[in-house]
């Protein structure tokens, strides 16, 4: 179990309103709604228990990792409007990425 703490470097990029409804995409089209940078830096306090198994006898992540863990790190976040496979259908051969309709009268015969 991990607990991160999060900041965008750009603090004005949250409240950037996008209308996504004037957006046409598809699977081979995306389009980029949004992009802003994170600084995510991994914690090294215990997470609180809410549910599940008891964790105060378990090794914190400091007892596992290097120092270098718990230094912040920036990313990018994209955010695209699009049809996307989940990475389940992505493993399927692509005939299989998708189901044929069939109507019901077909299926009668």
């Amino acid at each position: 179990m991990a607990e991160f703490e999060w900041k965008p470097l750009s603090p004005d990029s949250l409240d950037q309103v996008v209308d996504v409804s004037g957006i046409g995409a598809t699977r081979k089209h995306p389009q980029p709604i949004s992009q802003f940078d994170i600084e995510l830096t991994l914690a090294k306090r215990r997470i609180p228990r809410m549910r599940g198994p008891e964790t105060r006898n378990w090794r914190m992540n400091e007892s596992l990792l290097t120092d270098d863990a718990f230094l912040p790190k920036t990313y990018t976040v994209r955010l695209e409007k699009g049809n996307f496979l989940s990475s389940h259908d992505a493993m399927l051969p692509k005939e299989n990425q998708y189901t044929p309709r069939t109507r019901a009268e077909d299926q009668t015969q």
